[in-house]
């Protein structure tokens, strides 16, 4: 009898431990994953020109800014696009989104860009770039 108590018990805590699983894997497979940055950022290079961003500010006096142009963004619900050009130093590119604050892609320096931003969450509010050096 004691026998048949004990082996109703293990089976009863294994079915109760594969349950927990079951429920954990479920909840986890369910979560969003949060956004990163590699969620919002598209870039595909155009064209090079010069040298690259790391030697192009050594040839930069101090404090100076990037020499770039930009076209007027394509602007969407939920994303931006922009063609660039930059000349020399480096720019930045941001997005704000209304889930998950504002967006900031890394450094581009000198060559032909088509960079495209789109929220990971929510709709786009306002976009941009900036020179960086």
């Amino acid at each position: 009898m004691v026998k048949q108590i004990h082996m109703m018990l293990r089976a009863g805590l294994v079915f109760l431990a594969a349950m927990i699983v079951g429920i954990a894997t479920m909840a986890s497979a369910q979560a969003a994953p949060a956004p990163g940055k590699s969620d919002v950022w598209q870039v595909q290079r155009t064209g090079v020109k010069g040298a690259s961003a790391a030697s192009a500010s050594a040839l930069e006096p101090a404090g100076a800014l990037a020499r770039y142009s930009c076209y007027p963004p394509f602007r969407y619900n939920n994303a931006a696009a922009w063609n660039c050009t930059v000349h020399s130093g480096a720019i930045v590119f941001w997005i704000e989104c209304s889930i998950g604050g504002t967006y900031t892609s890394g450094e581009y320096g000198p060559g032909s860009y088509y960079v495209q931003a789109t929220c990971p969450q929510g709709r786009r509010l306002s976009e941009g770039h900036r020179s960086v050096r």
